[in-house]
């Protein structure tokens, strides 16, 4: 557990990581562009975008992506994949992130109904 935010990791390394993040050191720096990053597998990504190297390619429409992960995620919108659903209108989403942005209008509608019907 990280003692100054409390944060936890199931493997040491990525706490050693994490704690490089409270003393501000960033020993990989991006020669393109002077960015600086705490590992070198981010730099390592970074970089790819100077390149314009997508080494990942969609078998089904050929379009190409920086990392496996973005790839992957592509991949499931050709499925239909939508694992993430939305507890009010049960709407579903590829990613959990659009499903929580989805959700803040919900949230907007239910203050705006209380404000309203408090008048």
């Amino acid at each position: 557990m990280c003692t100054t935010c409390g944060k936890t990791y199931t493997q040491l390394g990525h706490l050693s990581i994490h704690s490089l993040s409270h003393k501000g050191i960033k020993n990989f720096n991006c020669n393109e562009c002077g960015a600086s990053f705490y590992r070198k597998a981010d730099l390592d990504r970074h970089e790819k975008i100077h390149t314009g190297e997508k080494p990942y390619q969609c078998e089904i429409c050929s379009k190409s992506f920086t990392q496996k992960n973005n790839l992957v995620m592509h991949f499931k919108m050709h499925l239909g994949d939508k694992p993430h659903q939305c507890e009010v209108c049960l709407k579903r989403f590829l990613t959990r992130s659009k499903m929580m942005l989805h959700s803040k209008k919900h949230e907007k509608e239910r203050k705006k109904k209380e404000i309203l019907g408090h008048i």
